[in-house]
């Protein structure tokens, strides 16, 4: 659906099921993506996964990021997010 007069392909639950059962394990998440990508996982896994949905730490907006540009914003968030807690 990423051609003109063709809409917008729904977002693939699936897909969104499989990456939030990837992230059980983790302490702090922060979700990056482009166009509406990062808020309908995020809207998603509020809903059906609510422990998960607590350890957003942050979403970004990104489109087709460098893994550097990835680990710049990460770093940004958990250094900011250490602070937080060592207060």
């Amino acid at each position: 659906a990423d051609h003109v007069h063709l809409g917008k392909a729904p977002p693939d639950k699936e897909f969104f099921d499989e990456v939030a059962s990837k992230l059980g394990g983790f302490r702090g998440v922060i979700i990056v993506g482009p166009g509406t990508a990062r808020t309908e996982f995020a809207g998603h896994i509020a809903h059906l996964y609510p422990m998960l949905a607590k350890r957003v730490w942050g979403i970004e907006a990104m489109d087709h990021p460098t893994d550097a540009q990835i680990v710049a914003v990460a770093r940004k968030f958990f250094r900011a997010a250490d602070r937080m807690h060592r207060a």
